[in-house]
């Protein structure tokens, strides 16, 4: 339930085994590699495949799996009560993954071509539709069309144009010449298609007008020299065969693709692989690496040395050698944290935030009660926890999942059981009023009736100011818990002087002062508690001017110390009243656990506000059977909508509250995570 004690070790062996070693720590996932620490070699690289082309190797993988994934086989593909992943025993993914590592390149090949070609024909449907848009609007014409109607002093040439910009040309056209004749022959949605007419001598500048105002992307009579002068309605069956026979080709190309697809299983295993060598290549680079031997330095779990040492001396003999590393006061050491199951669920949030430094203690299992409780009190439905708890459960026992993932689902179930707990506490039961169930389930107040188990209403009497105010209780009692892991914190690292006078006296402080502002409620003496709390204001103000104390104390000449004395005592009491200013910050951390009373009140009042729309809907539609079922769509839209949101803000602030209000009086974060080399697998789920 701590940061686990590493060791720094120094590998040295043969350049032979290098190879061979660095693929047996990865199996092993037990060395974290330090990066190279002198400059004569920049780390011969591993003689695997060049760096380069397995990155290019992994984005062909990534491309093929990715465009294929949604056409894989129904049998092949991931389920997801395995975590997404392929379930392969280690032989079998190595020996697939060979095979199929030689027909790679032809399977990237062939999709690329796939691909080029689709793209390609997508592009001509798309442009035959246009055109073949536009052409509808001539399907009237019984006559080829032509650019010039056979008559030498007009010339004939056809538009399309919105009605807008229709009546724009007409206008500037009968403003520059009266001779020109626009005659709509068809229309399609928007779409107006107009023969235009003018006299050869004014037939620039009307076509020119034209041009301006058609909406068309091309002039049909450019698009239509292609066809060469056929009949409106040939043309349009032309378009629509070629449309046709290109649709045909994707539909083949399709079926080329489906089949291709098949490899996609093995392409998953030949990718998790691929990154496995890519890993060691990068292990390979932080080796000091000569012609005839080779060095590195890495951190090991202490209690993993003797067995570490124990493979190495059986793989390489005499080969390789292992020793421990003395390690310098400056060095960044990595962290490895380990807590008891249910805790451990919490580790990656702790991450999130930043890993533990050097002096700092492991904040997750002192975390992981407030995050869960604060939790439990943003969301507290009973229902809405039940269907936390109930998906929780399916996928822990219908699933086969990695260890991360079952962390995550034992998070949801603690979450969830809290919610629950939360809900009875405060009557939240999907948005139901008790006044809406059997009397067998509630009991009267003075405000109403509750449900059994249920302490107080939130939304009635005085229960507003009763969930504030345990909110607020809640707040106080993680910062003065914050003092407590401060003063463990300075007593671990041997600052006992620190865990008395700062963390011991600001909990002193805090505590009186909270006691002196609940006096009235708790029937506390207010005046001993008043007096407590100056005792612990003037104790503060006494001790933390203390490092103002070298200061004085390391001036040699006497004389200059009667003379600083003065200046030293007003600067000590000065910082010390300055010092005292940091109880805003006390209060102002407290005031942000308001939320959780805000988002507890939020779940409820949203969840009754869609009961009460159901009900109003079903009065609305009023026939049997149909009211039912659009009061039901609203109650599952609305309570959708609310559990989604409810749980995503009761996560998103009680981790705020952690981070922020908690960790900030303790913990200071920044450390490097201890990140073994070993088989990450994003595809593949390895089983013995």
């Amino acid at each position: 339930m701590a940061k686990i004690p590493l060791t720094k070790v120094r590998f040295a062996g043969l350049a032979k085994h290098r190879d061979s070693l660095v693929l047996g720590l990865q199996q092993k996932g037990l060395v974290h590699f330090n990066a190279q620490e002198t400059a004569e070699s920049a780390g011969k690289q591993m003689t695997e495949a060049p760096v380069g082309e397995n990155v290019l190797l992994k984005e062909q993988l990534e491309y093929f799996i990715s465009e294929l994934a949604p056409l894989e086989p129904e049998a092949t593909k991931p389920k997801m009560m395995q975590g997404g992943k392929v379930i392969s025993r280690e032989s079998e993914i190595f020996t697939v993954a060979e095979d199929f590592g030689r027909d790679f390149p032809q399977y990237f090949e062939e999709l690329s071509q796939l691909s080029e070609g689709d793209v390609r024909r997508r592009n001509e449907i798309e442009q035959l539709q246009v055109t073949h848009k536009y052409f509808e609007g001539l399907s009237a014409l019984e006559a080829p069309y032509l650019s010039d109607d056979g008559v030498r002093s007009v010339v004939t040439k056809y538009f399309v144009f919105t009605q807008k910009g229709l009546e724009s040309f007409k206008a500037a056209a009968s403003a520059a010449s009266p001779a020109f004749d626009a005659a709509v022959v068809g229309k399609v949605g928007d779409n107006i298609t107009v023969r235009v007419t003018a006299h050869t001598s004014q037939q620039e500048q009307i076509f020119a007008l034209a041009d301006q105002s058609s909406s068309a992307p091309f002039l049909l009579n450019d698009a239509y020299k292609h066809y060469g002068g056929k009949y409106v309605t040939s043309v349009l069956t032309e378009i629509e065969d070629q449309i046709s026979h290109y649709e045909h080709e994707l539909t083949e190309s399709g079926r080329a693709r489906a089949k291709l697809a098949e490899q996609v299983r093995p392409a998953r295993m030949y990718a998790d692989t691929l990154d496995w060598s890519l890993g060691r290549e990068a292990a390979g680079q932080k080796l000091n690496s000569f012609d005839r031997s080779f060095t590195f330095t890495g951190w090991t779990p202490e209690r993993s040395l003797s067995d570490l040492k124990s493979w190495v001396q059986d793989a390489f003999g005499g080969g390789v050698a292992v020793e421990e590393v003395a390690v310098t006061e400056e060095e960044v050491h990595p962290v490895l944290l380990e807590n008891m199951m249910g805790v451990d669920s919490f580790e990656t949030m702790t991450g999130m935030y930043g890993m533990p430094a050097k002096d700092d203690i492991d904040p997750t299992p002192f975390m992981a009660p407030f995050f869960v409780l604060f939790f439990g009190v943003c969301l507290s439905d009973v229902g809405y926890g039940t269907l936390l708890v109930l998906t929780a459960l399916y996928f822990m026992i219908r699933g086969d999942f990695d260890e991360d993932i079952k962390k995550v689902l034992r998070m949801v179930l603690m979450c969830g059981v809290a919610a629950i707990i939360g809900g009875v506490l405060l009557g939240g039961y999907f948005g139901i009023e008790a006044s809406a169930v059997p009397s067998y389930l509630t009991y009267e107040t003075p405000d109403g009736p509750m449900f059994k188990g249920q302490l107080v209403n939130p939304i009635q009497g005085n229960g507003t100011l009763i969930f504030l105010g345990a909110s607020f209780g809640l707040g106080i009692m993680q910062l003065l818990f914050s003092l407590v892991v401060d003063a463990y914190k300075r007593v671990r690292n041997g600052d006992l002087l620190g865990a008395v006078l700062d963390s011991g006296a600001w909990f002193f402080f805090v505590l009186m002062l909270t006691l002196f502002g609940t006096a009235g409620l708790t029937g506390l003496d207010q005046g001993l508690m008043g007096t407590l709390a100056a005792v612990g204001a003037g104790v503060l103000i006494l001790t933390q001017g203390r490092d103002m104390a070298p200061f004085f104390l390391d001036q040699e000449n006497p004389i200059m110390k009667v003379v600083l004395f003065p200046a030293y005592l007003i600067g000590y009491v000065f910082k010390g009243f300055i010092g005292l200013f940091g109880i805003m910050g006390y209060v102002s951390d407290m005031l942000s656990y308001a939320r959780l009373m805000a988002l507890g009140l939020a779940t409820g009042v949203i969840g009754f506000s869609m009961n009460t729309t159901a009900g109003v809907i079903f009065d609305l539609v009023g026939v049997p059977g149909l009211a039912h079922i659009a009061a039901a769509i609203v109650i599952l839209f609305g309570h959708s909508i609310n559990f989604g949101l409810s749980a995503l803000g009761a996560g998103i602030h009680s981790m705020r509250l952690q981070f922020i209000e908690f960790f900030g009086h303790f913990y200071t974060g920044g450390g490097v995570a201890f990140e073994p080399l070993r088989r990450v697998s994003r595809f593949v789920s390895l089983r013995s």
